[in-house]
C-alpha cells in the first residue's frame, strides 16, 4: 500500500497533542511548522509501516490524507507536512490485517498488541515465524481460543507459559497445558484452571 495514512485516537484527534480533530473533506494546517527533519513542527504521516508507532497498542482510526505545502521526510519514511487534506477514512481492521503481513517484525509485533485487531488476523500472526510475534498474540486478551489452541502446542515454552496465563485460554486448553513437559506451565495452568 503507497497511500500516505495519518493515524489519530480513536475520537479522531492528534497523538500527541489531543488537540487536532481529523475530519474527511478537512484541510488541516501545523500551527506549529518546523522545517527540520525532527518529529514536532508539523502533521506526521506516512506509508502504513512507517507510522507504526501510532497502531501498537492504541485504539484509533486511519485516514488517506494528501500532503499540502512543503514535505520533510523525518526518518525511516515517516514524514511531516505544512498541511494535510483527509480524503477519506480507512477502514482500520483491513489496514491491520494488511500490516500483518508486513516484513517488519516490530510491525507484526505492534499488529499483535493492538486492541483493534480482529480474531481472524490473530490466528494468522499466531502462524507468524517470529517467536515474538507469537509471544504477542498470545498474551492479547482479544485473541480467541482458535489461535490459543494452535499457541499452546508450540515448540517455545515461553509462548505456552503465556497461553496458560490469557484469560481466553479454554478449560480444555488448560487441561492439556496442565501435562506440559515444563513445571511452570503445568503450575501456570492447574492455577488458571482454579480461578
Amino acid at each position: 500500500m503507497s497511500e500516505n495514512v495519518k493515524f489519530t485516537r480513536e475520537d479522531g484527534t492528534d497523538y500527541y497533542s489531543g488537540t487536532i480533530k481529523y475530519e474527511v473533506g478537512k484541510v488541516i494546517t501545523a500551527p506549529d511548522w518546523d522545517p527540520e527533519p525532527r518529529c514536532g513542527g508539523g502533521l506526521h504521516f506516512g506509508e502504513p509501516g512507517n507510522s507504526i508507532c501510532f497502531v501498537s497498542g492504541t485504539p484509533g482510526r486511519a485516514f488517506k490524507v494528501e500532503p499540502i505545502g512543503k514535505v520533510v521526510e523525518i526518518f525511516g519514511g515517516k514524514k511531516k507536512a505544512q498541511g494535510l487534506k483527509i480524503v477519506k477514512e480507512l477502514d482500520f481492521s483491513k489496514l491491520l490485517l494488511m500490516l500483518a503481513k508486513d516484513e517488519n517484525m516490530d510491525t507484526r509485533i505492534a499488529v499483535a498488541q493492538n486492541p483493534n485487531t480482529i480474531k481472524e488476523t490473530l490466528l494468522e500472526l499466531a502462524k507468524d515465524i517470529s517467536w515474538s510475534v507469537r509471544w504477542t498474540v498470545a498474551r492479547n486478551p482479544r485473541t480467541n481460543w482458535q489461535a490459543l489452541r494452535k499457541l499452546a502446542k508450540d515448540k517455545n515454552w515461553v509462548i505456552r507459559e503465556v497461553v496458560a496465563k490469557n484469560p481466553n485460554t479454554t478449560k480444555q486448553i488448560l487441561l492439556g497445558l496442565a501435562k506440559d513437559e515444563d513445571r511452570d506451565i503445568r503450575r501456570t495452568a492447574l492455577q488458571n484452571l482454579k480461578n
